[in-house]
């Protein structure tokens, strides 16, 4: 599949879209002069470091955070001020510095050594830094820290590990914590919790039948085990156990989860029967009134789907969701504008980016391109740690609107701001492709792949581009074949396969693997590849049937369009 499509498709899915870039500025200088150019010592450490947390704050308004986050470290190091050292640390954590955010942290913790947060952040950052042993070393502190119950203890590490990007990490973490202390019902449970995010279905169930065993009346941990059933395979078992712990369960938490198991198997009637028994006794429960409303979106009545995120809305909790959906419920009927109006209310949390990104595409469907770019400007100037992933969208944006050099401007000066940022080089190449600088787009993605050898979007990006724009066909064939060994199961990659092997004459070969990757992924790019290998072959009604299909299902999609015009005019 063509990278940029992939890429683009990607953007949306994590939510990593759209906004414009701040000006450019001229770099902050670190030392002072007097009026004869010579430079001034600072009469104390604190006069320092009030000095760099003036350029820090100066960093800040000019959109330079690698150079904010620099300042604020430096800032910490001299002050003995807490609160710097913890705002330098927490702006270095949010814009993912992490280098500068470690630092930051350690000085916070030698000022405050007793605080929980600060010992939470330091192993996040040596979670991330994949540094097991001190991450644990943090999160033993913070188990102290929590006092004499350490089963209380282990739920609020198991949360705080849930949040790690990389579960298999946090995992290996919570491992060794419990070697440390076998004894607590809670350390099984967080382990089995955090096997469970890792697919490990054999592992979470001898964590979690431990937990059973050290606290036999534990209804939480009866409905993990429930929920690995599941996951093994043991539907109707595990399904009987959650209902078993969920109709004796004085607490609503446990009826909600089991009704999102059965939701989660789509067994929607029974969800819903029993979410609306729940509301019947709780009604302003948050998590039941979300997981309701989704039910109904997906069985596509939108009138009680809009009543339970009304609802949701008026409880003051999970406010972000609640905005979130009733925008998607205005954007399904056509209400351009009052789904505008919701978006733009999600101002933080997961779905920040997407609701900011559907903004930006009703603006853009109703030709107000640049209405759209100055949406994402305010909303990336007002959201600094989400500064890189806007702008990147921002200029996806621009190119698909024809503005190629403000676009390619944008990816430029994201990557002044956020030096070796990938999703900005990759955006980048894809652009110089488009613009049909193909060596320049080749150098970008081997300079990807040099810094990453085992990226499987890297190798796929440069086998595809070798592909489909150059005649160097062995060394693509070697790059994608490397990327799938890597992510067999990739439908992107997939379809670069069989695209290779029909660039090398290989037909058969070429449509198994097409035809493969339109079954994982009905996308338009594929189904255009696939139709195209069918009519080589001398299928024409078997090749227009699959491009009619794809174009019914994404009308005026340009790829579909252009291949049928090449072969079918």
């Amino acid at each position: 599949m063509n990278p940029l499509t992939e890429f683009r498709q990607a953007l949306v899915a994590l939510g990593l879209i759209l906004q414009v870039s701040g000006c450019a500025t001229t770099a902050l200088e670190p030392a002072a002069e007097d009026a004869g150019g010579e430079v001034v010592p600072f009469a104390t450490d604190g006069g320092e470091a009030s000095y760099h947390l003036l350029l820090a704050e100066l960093a800040l308004e000019r959109d330079q955070f690698d150079a904010a986050a620099r300042e604020y470290r430096m800032a910490a190091q001299l002050s003995d001020d807490v609160e710097i050292a913890q705002r330098a640390a927490t702006l270095s954590f949010s814009l993912g510095r992490n280098a500068e955010a470690l630092a930051s942290a350690k000085r916070w913790a030698m000022l405050d050594p007793d605080n929980m947060e600060v010992h939470r952040y330091l192993a996040s950052l040596y979670l991330r830094e994949k540094d097991v042993t001190n991450a644990v070393a943090e999160l033993s502190t913070m188990l102290k820290i929590h006092g004499d119950v350490p089963e209380e203890g282990f739920l609020v590490l198991t949360g705080v590990l849930l949040e790690e990007p990389d579960q298999a990490t946090a995992s290996r973490a919570m491992d060794r914590l419990l070697a440390q202390q076998p004894d607590v019902a809670a350390a099984h449970y967080g382990a089995a919790l955090l096997s469970m995010q890792t697919g490990d279905y054999d592992k979470a169930q001898r964590y979690v039948t431990t937990a059973e065993e050290l606290r036999p009346d534990w209804a939480r941990a009866g409905l993990l085990h429930a929920r690995v059933l599941v996951a093994r395979g043991e539907v109707d078992a595990g399904l009987q156990r959650a209902a078993d712990l969920a109709r004796n369960a004085s607490d609503p938490t446990l009826r909600l989860d089991y009704a999102l198991l059965l939701a989660n198997l789509e067994r929607e009637g029974e969800a819903r029967l029993e979410l609306d028994l729940l509301l019947s006794e709780h009604p302003r429960m948050p998590g039941a009134l979300r997981a309701a409303g989704l039910l109904e979106m997906r069985r596509g009545d939108l009138d009680a789907a809009q009543a339970h995120f009304t609802s949701l809305l008026a409880t003051g909790r999970g406010t972000w969701d609640a905005f979130f959906y009733l925008g998607t419920i205005a954007e399904e009927r056509g209400q351009s504008g009052r789904a505008i109006r919701y978006y733009s209310q999600v101002r933080d949390g997961e779905l920040a980016i997407t609701a900011q990104a559907r903004v930006a595409a009703l603006y853009e469907s109703l030709g107000e391109i640049e209405r759209a770019v100055d949406h994402l400007i305010t909303f990336a100037n007002e959201t600094p740690k989400l500064d890189a992933e806007l702008n990147i969208a921002a200029g996806e944006l621009l190119a698909r609107n024809g503005e190629a050099s403000r676009a390619l401007e944008i990816f430029d000066d994201v990557l002044l701001r956020h030096p070796g940022n990938r999703a900005a080089r990759f955006a980048r190449a894809f652009l110089y492709e488009d613009m049909d600088q193909v060596d320049t787009a080749i150098v970008e993605l081997r300079a990807l792949l040099k810094d990453q050898p085992d990226d499987a979007t890297a190798l796929n990006a440069l086998g595809y581009t070798l592909a489909d724009r150059t005649d160097r066909y062995r060394e693509a064939y070697r790059l994608i074949r490397r990327a799938i060994e890597l992510e067999p199961g990739n439908p992107a990659i997939i379809d670069s396969m069989g695209w290779i092997e029909y660039r090398r004459g290989n037909l058969a070969e070429a449509y198994g693997h097409l035809e493969r990757a339109f079954g994982l992924a009905r996308d338009p790019e594929i189904a255009a590849h696939l139709g195209e290998v069918l009519w080589v072959q001398g299928k024409t009604d078997e090749a227009l049937a699959v491009w009619q299909e794809s174009l019914q299902e994404n009308p005026g999609e340009e790829v579909l369009l252009e291949v049928m015009q090449q072969f079918a005019p």
